[in-house]
């Protein structure tokens, strides 16, 4: 794949088995990058699409090769999809343009995975009320949809994400959090607070506000 040097791309490589084959053995085999190696690729993990994404920027050659690569006899390696996809300078600026980044998790809270229509989701909020909520300018450019949807939870009740890192080696983690306040408040004075823990340890709160979406970043 020939790509331009000086652009960075999220290269997303997507796996259905569906049991093409008819052996009933989804494989697991390794995707290498450019001949470092990406991700372990587990077919068997979830019985429906798998997609790896990475934030990638080529050094030297405008030639991008990616390779599957076997690891078990019988284990035949496939793939389904292979997106590239030109990252603008200006997102993710808090992360190195020189090192590449993998996506491990992305949770939509309140809203479904597929952000393809707004048709599949309930539309709780007036044409008002979005045309007055100011979605230009936010950090990194999150979906629309993502952030006209949102979960409430019990106040003694927290909202607890599960990030399970593949890697068993100490690596750094971009964290990116999006607050905004869609439900009225009963009083003008009213404010919802969120802590946010890392860890279990205290790193901030934060205060959601109406037709604002605030943006929260650590690199840890």
């Amino acid at each position: 794949m020939f790509l331009h040097k000086t652009l960075r791309y999220v290269i997303r490589a997507g796996f259905y088995y569906g049991n093409y084959d008819g052996l009933s053995n989804p494989p697991t085999f390794d995707l290498h990058l450019h001949g470092g190696k990406w991700s372990t690729v587990n077919t068997a993990s979830r019985s429906g699409p798998i997609y790896h994404d990475i934030v990638y920027r080529l050094q030297k050659s405008a030639i991008l090769t990616v390779c599957l690569v076997q690891t078990g006899d019988g284990e035949v390696p496939f793939i389904s999809t292979l997106e590239f996809m030109p990252l603008p300078d200006v997102l993710y600026p808090l992360l190195d343009p020189n090192i590449s980044f993998s996506l491990i998790w992305r949770t939509n809270l309140g809203g479904g995975e597929n952000m393809d229509t707004w048709s599949h989701s309930v539309k709780l909020y007036s044409s008002d009320y979005l045309a007055r909520f100011n979605i230009l300018g936010v950090e990194n450019d999150p979906p629309v949809p993502v952030l006209r949807e949102s979960i409430v939870l019990n106040t003694s009740d927290p909202i607890t994400l599960t990030v399970d890192h593949p890697s068993a080696t100490p690596q750094s983690a971009h964290f990116a959090f999006y607050f905004t306040e869609l439900a009225s408040r009963p009083l003008l004075n009213d404010t919802r607070i969120i802590a946010i823990n890392i860890d279990g340890q205290m790193m901030q709160t934060v205060e959601a506000e109406m037709n604002k979406c605030k943006v929260v970043n650590y690199i840890l």
